[in-house]
């Protein structure tokens, strides 16, 4: 994951809210963020 933050700045905070959802273990918050970033990315 930090190769993608890496080679893409723009996507930094999408990544920084993905591994934070990702180390709390907020397992529903994590499945809505990804199903909105994908459907409206």
């Amino acid at each position: 994951m930090d190769a993608l933050c890496d080679e893409h700045p723009e996507l930094f905070d999408w990544c920084d809210t993905l591994y934070d959802l990702y180390q709390r273990k907020l397992w529903h918050e994590l499945t809505f963020f990804l199903q909105r970033f994908f459907r409206f990315g």
